[in-house]
């Protein structure tokens, strides 16, 4: 069990931005590279590297990572989009 405040609803991660909450949904591997980035960041550019290891934060937590996985090996499962908007039929 994690310590990580992380609120989840139906098909959303909701991960706070702080440099812990991000630190903590990084694998151990993620974390070096993480603490290093951001200890040799200039100050005006922490923002975007918090940004970018939350995204991969949100990421892991989500299982996102195996679905990219699954869709890349051709094992996904998926629906034309026709199917979910008819009236593309013949459109796309």
């Amino acid at each position: 069990m994690t310590s990580l405040p992380l609120e989840t609803e139906r098909h959303r991660v909701v991960l706070p931005r702080t440099i812990k909450a991000i630190r903590e949904a990084l694998t151990p591997e993620e974390r070096e590279d993480f603490t290093e980035e951001l200890e040799n960041t200039q100050a005006y550019d922490v923002r975007q590297v918090l940004e970018k290891w939350w995204l991969r934060g949100v990421m892991n937590l989500a299982g996102a990572w195996d679905r990219i996985r699954d869709i890349e090996a051709g094992r996904a499962r998926v629906i034309p989009i026709e199917d979910v908007v008819p009236e593309l039929r013949g459109r796309v």
